[in-house]
């Protein structure tokens, strides 16, 4: 009896522990409710709720309220829906919100009777490069459950959540955020944030998270995996008959810069090969200026309002020119060449040192009477009649294009000029071959021009033309073409006017090009250089002020900030925490043979730099892909041949697909002439369909020993490829194997998967 009290008493005691623990655990998940799952608590706390469900819910129990959807990530609550004419939209946007996720939720919508007119989908970075495996399982965004075992399974996941203890903090605190609107149009305004922006512009430019690249949770292998799920939503909407629309996210510049670019441009020209769609991604006009966007990530509502009207075509609103474009698979190749240009054109203005126009003193020379005339057609794309002057500028350039008609007695190779306050910056003919054209009163010259903000003064500044004669004796000039409001976040660096700091900076060079910088050799194809590290200036105890990356001579400044939590636990400074830094720099132009980086870290308050300086040295070559078997024969019959270790993996005894991590695919084996009974001649590696010409001849006596024939000893091969040139994903390897008298090749049959990381 005594032994059943016990048991009893422990099952009580079992029980009462049980219930201390899950009661607030319950109490909390329940009754505050940070995902909005049981009470609809979401309009009073700060937490993110479950868009996703509580919007699906909504729009069950109001089949026939709206007939129109708009889908994306977050970055969808800019579109507002009211601003779209003519039809009833309900943006469904929520955090994270993936290709495959919509394709779900359309499908719940059109089997609860929601008749869908339109379709509005938002996609970008992260929906084409992310690995949609992830997403389900975050409570912040799981699927509104049907079955009873989904509902079981979706409760007790929100029921039995044991949250962290800053999660519970946050979730305990006032709510600052409206979500009223939620429910009624499926967005949250940020009308606040805007007003503040809009008053403080300059406070807004030195808000760090414009600098912190946003990044994806898990780069998806399989670039082509989510384009399969957008394929889906194309077919669906064909089968019910819907109108649909998709459209790239404008991406800010700091995480565009961040991007693997090469992934980005593929996935663009896949999806092209699935459907139509608006291109706002890129470095174009609105990309480049922070004032558009809240952080890194979410671009704000008036840019939302800008693709309503690009795709739209509200013709009101004043839409930049190089701000949206519509692509088909016909034009993919050139949208991608203009991202590609734009890209150059970013990094290259935005470098510290620049060649310009040496200033001309206006005042020495000979005023002719009377103004060039002229036209203006666009500053920063936007063109000139809707323009309000002063212009706010806050991009890294000014771009200005337009025509004059210089007087006839300035001669036949008179310059173009722009000038802004006391410099002048000289233009360029628009079409090659157009400034020596005779230039006569009617001779009308179109000119553009790309001016690098660093050379413009902070505040108003008045814009005129100048005609320059041909002996640079006379000119004339116009009266204020337009007039601009400069703002940038800090004093341009002159690096002449830099001092040497006598304190010391503890610094790091991590990785260039997702190589560690140690082991960084060599370059062949890359558009550019990104690099990575840290530093900290150690007597001020602060981050450093930048970094200056020189690539021969030329000089860029580090480009944006990466978070280093593991930095401020190290060195116990909280401060450290945006201690990293990073930049890309253009090589595409880079010529063949070595060329030289050199870092100079600036202090805190980016007066001087460390005496603690770095020299990277590196090759660029030609890229290592060949057709030696041009105008051979593929020989018809078999040889012998083993592909023995890739990155130290024994093939023999590894599953496919092999992972590779490293920088560098690293292979080696033999392979012979067997119907020659000779050594072959050399060993090609196939990737992907190029050839990648291998080391061959290495020592294999046991090969000789294996089939007793000595003229194999030297039938070893090895060969090393850099990553970069293979590029990440899943790819197909196999041989091309020169025979013995080098008139023919064998090809193997066998292809290896490798997967690059």
């Amino acid at each position: 009896m005594g032994e059943f009290s016990k048991f009893y008493k422990s099952l009580l005691i079992v029980l009462i522990a049980f219930l201390l623990v899950c009661t607030p655990i319950l109490f909390f998940n329940t009754v505050v409710d940070p995902y909005g799952i049981f009470f609809k608590a979401f309009k009073n706390i700060p937490m993110e709720p479950n868009k996703r469900y509580m919007k699906m819910k909504f729009l069950k129990e109001n089949p026939d309220k709206f007939d129109s959807f708009i889908f994306g990530s977050s970055r969808a609550n800019s579109i507002t829906p009211e601003n779209i004419p003519n039809n009833r939209y309900f943006n469904m946007t929520y955090s994270g919100g993936m290709p495959s996720q919509h394709y779900e939720d359309i499908q719940e919508l059109l089997q609860n009777g929601v008749k869908i007119k339109n379709l509005l989908i938002g996609i970008d970075y992260s929906s084409l490069l992310e690995n949609p495996d992830i997403a389900e399982s975050d409570l912040l965004r799981k699927k509104y459950p049907v079955s009873l075992i989904e509902k079981i399974l979706f409760y007790k996941a929100y029921l039995l959540n044991i949250p962290d203890l800053e999660f519970v903090k946050l979730a305990l605190m006032k709510s600052t955020i409206d979500r009223s609107t939620l429910l009624e149009n499926g967005i949250i305004t940020n009308k606040k944030h805007d007003s503040i922006i809009e008053a403080l512009p300059l406070q807004h430019l030195s808000n760090v998270n414009l600098f912190i690249p946003h990044s994806f949770y898990t780069p998806n292998p399989e670039i082509g995996k989510n384009i399969k799920q957008i394929e889906k939503i194309v077919q669906i909407a064909k089968t019910n008959h819907i109108n649909l629309i998709f459209y790239t996210n404008p991406t800010q510049s700091t995480t565009y810069l961040n991007l693997d670019l090469d992934d980005y441009l593929e996935a663009l020209k896949l999806l092209s090969k699935v459907t139509d769609y608006y291109d706002f991604s890129g470095l174009n006009s609105v990309a480049i200026n922070n004032l558009n966007f809240y952080e890194s990530s979410h671009f704000r509502e008036k840019v939302g309002n800008l693709i309503i009207a690009k795709i739209f075509n509200i013709p009101y609103k004043v839409i930049p020119n190089d701000f949206g474009q519509l692509v088909r698979k016909e034009n993919v190749n050139d949208i991608i060449k203009l991202h590609k240009q734009w890209y150059e054109e970013f990094l290259d203005a935005t470098s510290i040192e620049h060649s310009y126009q040496l200033p001309i003193d206006l005042k020495k020379l000979q005023k002719l009477p009377g103004s060039p005339i002229y036209s203006l057609q666009s500053v920063n794309e936007l063109n000139t009649n809707s323009i309000k002057q002063p212009m706010l500028i806050t991009t890294p350039w000014v771009k200005i294009k337009g025509s004059v008609s210089p007087s006839a007695n300035l001669g036949e190779k008179s310059a173009i000029y722009i000038q802004i306050g006391n410099k002048l910056f000289k233009t360029n003919c628009r079409e090659p071959g157009i400034g020596e054209k005779p230039i006569t009163k009617t001779t009308k010259v179109d000119w553009q021009i790309m001016i690098p903000a660093c050379f413009i003064k902070d505040g108003l500044q008045v814009v005129k033309l100048v005609v320059l004669s041909e002996d640079k004796t006379k000119f004339s000039i116009t009266g204020p073409i337009f007039k601009i409001d400069h703002l940038q976040r800090y004093k341009p660096i002159k690096i002449a006017e830099l001092k040497t700091d006598s304190t010391h900076t503890k610094f790091s060079i991590d990785i260039i090009n997702e190589i560690k910088s140690n082991e960084f050799i060599e370059v062949s194809d890359e558009k550019s250089l990104t690099i990575k590290g840290w530093a900290i200036d150690e007597s001020k105890q602060k981050p450093i002020g930048g970094v200056i990356v020189s690539l021969d001579g030329k000089a860029y400044l580090s480009q944006f900030i990466y978070e280093r939590t593991d930095l401020a636990d190290h060195f116990d400074n909280p401060d450290f925490k945006y201690a990293g830094w990073g930049i890309s720099i253009p090589i595409s132009n880079l010529t063949l043979g070595e060329h030289e980086l050199y870092f100079r870290f600036l202090n805190s308050s980016r007066t001087g730099y460390f005496s603690e300086m770095q020299k990277i040295k590196f090759k660029k070559i030609k890229l290592q892909v060949f057709d030696f078997f041009k105008g051979l024969n593929k020989s018809l019959l078999k040889t012998e041949y083993s592909i023995d270790i890739i990155n130290e993996n024994l093939i023999r005894e590894t599953k496919e697909p092999i992972s590779i991590s490293e920088n560098k695919v690293k292979i080696s084996g033999w392979a012979i002439d067997q119907p020659a009974q000779k050594s072959a001649s050399d060993v090609i590696v196939v990737i992907d369909g190029k050839d990648y010409k291998s080391t061959f001849g290495t020592e294999r006596p046991d090969v000789a020993d294996f089939y007793n024939n000595s003229a194999y000893n030297n039938s070893g091969w090895r060969i090393e490829i850099p990553t970069a040139l293979i590029g990440k994903g899943e790819h197909k390897l196999k041989l091309k194997i020169l025979a013995f008298d080098k008139l023919s090749y064998y090809e193997t049959e066998k292809e290896i998967v490798i997967l690059v990381q």
